[in-house]
């Protein structure tokens, strides 16, 4: 099994680290990596804010690495928004969701180079459109992030 976890920081002095703006729920978010280091490249793209539901947000994931698996486990934090739910997540398992972030396994044998893709429906604790993260056709602030994730 292959594991990578982002570095932690842990002094700040005249910054906020991610965590603190996911947790702070701030419309403002830093510039960060779309992924973590490692043989996976992973990143998020809002596809549809339902106004007064939910948002559809899409999880890439491309296998850069010369290893085949049987599964990888991501773990997103939440950038801007406070998070209420996890859904249709295309049959795979979400697990520790909170406020600022959730895990999603996505069981399925993977090859080197191979690419994969699925949508979720993310609902916002804080959202002033009764769930989804902006309105519908509008380009979303906020960011969902990877922070870690581990193949197997």
């Amino acid at each position: 099994m292959k594991k990578f976890e982002a570095p932690v920081l842990e002094v700040i002095e005249d910054f906020a680290m991610e965590p603190v703006y996911a947790l702070s729920g701030t419309p403002e978010t830093p510039d960060t990596p779309d992924t973590p280091d490692g043989d996976w490249k992973i990143w998020t793209e809002w596809r549809n804010h339902n106004t007064g539901s939910h948002s559809e947000l899409a999880i890439i994931a491309k296998n850069d690495g010369k290893l085949s698996g049987e599964g990888i486990t991501m773990t997103f934090i939440c950038i801007g928004f406070k998070l209420a739910s996890v859904k249709d997540s295309s049959g795979y398992m979400v697990s520790n969701v909170s406020e600022s972030g959730f895990t999603i396994y996505r069981n399925g044998h993977f090859n080197p180079n191979e690419r994969i893709e699925f949508n979720i429906q993310i609902t916002a604790a804080d959202s002033p459109y009764h769930g989804s993260v902006a309105q519908t056709g509008q380009v979303c602030p906020h960011k969902v992030v990877c922070t870690s994730y581990i193949t197997c």
